[in-house]
């Protein structure tokens, strides 16, 4: 008994150095239990919520490839608004066109009542494509044939009837010029108080090509010589080939008759 007393002083002693008691080595055994459950617990919730992170980078992944054909369909939303803006940009050209057309017909439908090099040309323009209804084409018409019969109505701003073509006609031609001109088409009629044809057309004449120059030769106070001379072709006797032959003047002549208007006297024509 004497030797355990001192091993027990000992052992008291020790325990006495370090200030611990058993409650205090299983309150530092528990603390530590507890630092750990809660190191192991907060890692768990670091991984749930990593986990977390990339199911959202991953959902907005897929999100953005989703997305990616919406931006490729953009370029073609611009194409389309751009052929849209290009079809409305032609229809007011169109409109335009038509409507400069319409006041220039209009102008036309009075007598010609000046002569001069600024307006020859306008004043030659309409007269050859007036001329060109009799002999080579038609005026235009449009729709469908009118009582099952081969005839279409006109279609040309303020000739109606063949009252109104005759009109426009004469307008340009002397009467002599202007009668001949409107026996050459019979078929230029009435019906139904419209003014109906039957379209028909020609090739230009091959032996003259395009016009090289064009002038107001010569003017008084009451007749003007308008000069054109336009490019001739002619055929090779040996292939049958056509070649350039020159060049032939066509003179065009204006007289004033005595209210002022200007007409056609002669009017050669090569095409």
């Amino acid at each position: 008994m004497k030797n355990i007393k001192p091993a027990l002083l000992i052992i008291a002693a020790l325990i006495s150095a370090f200030g611990l008691s058993a409650c205090d080595v299983n309150a530092v055994l528990g603390q530590v239990s507890e630092t750990a459950s809660v190191e192991e617990t907060a890692s768990a919730e670091d991984s749930e919520t990593t986990k977390a992170e990339e199911i959202v980078t991953t959902e907005a992944a897929e999100t953005e490839t989703e997305t990616e054909p919406a931006e490729e369909t953009l370029p073609n939303e611009a194409e389309t608004t751009a052929a849209e803006q290009e079809a409305e940009t032609a229809e007011d050209k169109a409109a335009a066109e038509r409507a400069a057309f319409e006041e220039k017909v209009a102008a036309a439908m009075k007598p010609v009542a000046y002569v001069n090099e600024d307006t020859i040309g306008e004043i030659f323009s309409t007269a050859t494509e007036i001329w060109k209804w009799f002999n080579m084409s038609t005026i235009p018409t449009s729709g469908e044939p009118v009582n099952g019969t081969f005839q279409y109505k006109v279609d040309y701003p303020y000739i109606n009837t063949y009252a109104d073509l005759e009109k426009y006609v004469r307008n340009y031609f002397s009467t002599e010029i202007a009668d001949k001109l409107l026996s050459y088409r019979s078929d230029y009629t009435d019906i139904d108080g419209h003014l109906c044809v039957i379209p028909a057309d020609r090739g230009a004449n091959i032996n003259y090509g395009k016009i090289l120059s064009a002038e107001l030769s010569e003017r008084s106070a009451s007749f003007v010589e308008y000069t054109l001379e336009v490019q001739k072709y002619s055929f090779a006797e040996d292939t049958g080939d056509l070649i350039d032959d020159g060049s032939e003047t066509f003179i065009f002549k204006l007289q004033m008759d005595k209210y002022g208007c200007w007409r056609f006297v002669s009017f050669p024509m090569w095409m």
